[in-house]
């Protein structure tokens, strides 16, 4: 059992509850509970509401599939490589480094 791999498991899901959207809300809630208004509800909600992300330099809203994602740490987000290098350095290089998954 590795530890390492639950841990960033479990920060790239955080990230995902804080920066995302109802979508990934409800995703996260239907996966852990069995009842089937929760099926139907996350059913209408994939239908419904866009897969949206965070840009992690400029914290503006985009479509999931616009983002880039850091190939360091694979958790960052950004709209563009302007984004990318003015959040890297204001430390995100140090971040990215304890951010790394196992075996990277």
């Amino acid at each position: 059992f590795d530890w390492a791999v639950v841990e960033w498991r479990a920060i790239r899901m955080c990230t995902k509850l804080v920066c995302g959207n109802r979508r990934d809300s409800v995703k996260f809630v239907a996966k852990r509970l069995t009842c089937p208004c929760m099926k139907k509800l996350h059913s209408a909600t994939r239908k419904k509401v866009a897969k949206i992300g965070v840009c992690d330099g400029c914290r503006k809203q985009f479509p999931s599939s616009d983002l880039y994602v850091c190939t360091g740490c694979m958790i960052a987000e950004y709209c563009s490589k302007e984004c990318q290098r003015a959040h890297w350095s204001r430390g995100h290089k140090g971040d990215c480094i304890s951010l790394r998954p196992p075996g990277r």
